[in-house]
C-alpha cells in the first residue's frame, strides 16, 4: 500500500532531495509551498502541492491527512543576517510550534524534524545523541533558533508526538544553489578571495534524504541522530574543487579577525542598500569553527553512509554543470 509523507521545506535543497527520494521509495508526496507558481526544481517531480505556509496550527491541521504516514519538517531559515531575525525566529521556532500542534491533532504515524548540529551550539568537543544542547546560549540566532525549534519538537514528544530528530552537518550534493555552490563558482571564477580557517564534516544530501526516510520505520522516537562526514579542513575542500575545475586555489586561509572585519564593513554597506551581505560576523564565525559529530546512532540504526569529500566535491561540481549553474 502507497505511503502519504507531508514535506515542508520542499522547494530549498534537503526538501527537493527528499521528495526525490520519496519517490524513489513510491511514496505519495504532498509538499506544502507558499506560491505553487514558484517551486523551482519540484515542477520536475510527480507531487501533489499543498499551498499554505507555516503561521497557523489550525490550518496546517487541515492540510496535513489524518493519520498521515510520515510529516517531514524540513523547512527552515538559515539567514545569518540580523534584519532577519523575526522572520527566522517566526519560521524556525514558531512554525515548527504550529507544525507540531498540527501533527498532534492529526495524530501523524511519525514527525521527522530536520534539525542541524548547529542546535547544538559552538564547541569544540565530538558532539552524539548524549550530548546537551547549547544552541540556545550562543550568540548566533540561527544557533538559537534551531535550538529552540527541537524544545517545540520535545514539547509535542511529552504529550505523545511520534518525533525523530536529524541533525546533519555541512552538506554537499545535488540542487545546491546557494550554499557551497556559491564558493565553487566563486572558484570557477577566480573571485574567492581567501579560504576560512575552519573544519568540518561534510555529508552527501541524498544520503541525508534516505536517513530521513530510514528513520520512519527505524529511528528511535527521541532521539537526535547526527549526519557527519569525512572531517576536512575549508581550504582541503576547496582546493578538491580547485583541481576537479583546473583552475587555481588560494593557499591559503584568512584569519579569523579579517574576516569577522570584512563581515562587518559588508553589514555596513547592506545597512544602506538594504541586500543581504555575502559574508556576516555571524557567518565569518561559523566558517572559523570546526564541527564534528558521531555518527554511529545513524549508521546502526538508519543505514546512513559516509562518502568521502572527494566525492561529494566531484557529484556537486558534475550536477552544477549540467544545470549550466557553473
Amino acid at each position: 500500500m502507497t505511503r502519504t509523507a507531508f514535506v515542508t521545506g520542499a522547494t530549498g535543497f534537503v526538501g527537493t532531495n527528499l521528495v526525490a527520494a520519496l519517490l524513489a521509495q513510491q511514496w505519495r508526496v504532498l509538499a506544502l509551498v507558499r506560491n505553487p507558481e514558484r517551486i523551482s526544481y519540484l515542477s520536475r517531480f510527480n507531487i501533489e502541492l499543498i499551498e499554505g505556509d507555516l503561521d497557523d496550527a489550525a490550518q496546517l491541521a487541515k492540510r496535513i491527512p489524518a493519520q498521515c504516514d510520515a510529516v517531514f519538517h524540513v523547512a527552515g531559515d538559515t539567514s545569518l543576517w540580523p534584519p532577519h531575525r523575526a522572520r527566522q525566529y517566526r519560521t524556525n521556532v514558531l512554525g515548527t510550534r504550529h507544525m507540531v500542534q498540527a501533527a498532534l491533532q492529526q495524530k501523524v504515524r511519525r514527525f521527522i524534524h530536520t534539525s542541524s548540529i548547529s542546535a547544538f551550539g559552538e564547541r569544540d568537543d565530538v558532539v552524539d545523541e548524549l550530548s546537551t544542547p547549547r544552541g540556545a546560549e550562543s550568540s548566533i540566532h540561527y544557533y538559537q533558533t534551531k535550538a529552540l525549534a527541537e524544545q517545540e519538537v520535545r514539547a509535542g514528544i511529552s504529550q505523545g508526538l511520534p518525533a525523530v530528530l536529524i541533525n546533519p552537518c555541512h552538506i554537499l550534493g545535488p540542487y545546491d544553489t546557494s550554499n557551497w555552490a556559491r564558493l565553487f563558482r566563486l572558484l570557477k571564477r577566480g573571485e574567492l578571495p581567501g579560504i576560512p580557517p575552519g573544519t568540518g564534516m561534510f555529508c552527501d544530501v541524498r544520503d541525508v534524504a534516505r536517513a530521513h526516510i530510514a528513520a520512519v520505520d527505524k529511528g528511535r522516537l527521541g532521539l537526535n541522530y547526527f549526519l557527519g562526514g569525512e572531517p576536512i579542513r575549508f581550504l582541503d575542500l576547496m582546493q578538491l574543487a580547485a583541481e576537479r575545475l583546473q583552475v587555481p586555489c588560494p593557499s591559503r586561509t584568512v584569519p579569523k579577525s579579517l574576516l569577522y572585519l570584512l563581515g562587518a564593513s559588508k553589514e555596513l554597506i547592506a545597512s544602506f542598500t538594504g541586500e543581504e551581505p555575502d559574508i556576516t560576523r555571524e557567518s565569518a564565525r561559523i566558517v572559523c569553527g570546526h564541527v564534528r559529530c558521531n555518527s554511529d546512532a545513524a549508521i546502526r540504526d538508519l543505514d546512513y553512509q559516509i562518502s568521502p569529500a572527494q566525492q561529494l566535491v566531484n557529484d556537486t561540481l558534475n550536477w552544477l554543470q549540467q544545470e549550466n549553474q557553473l
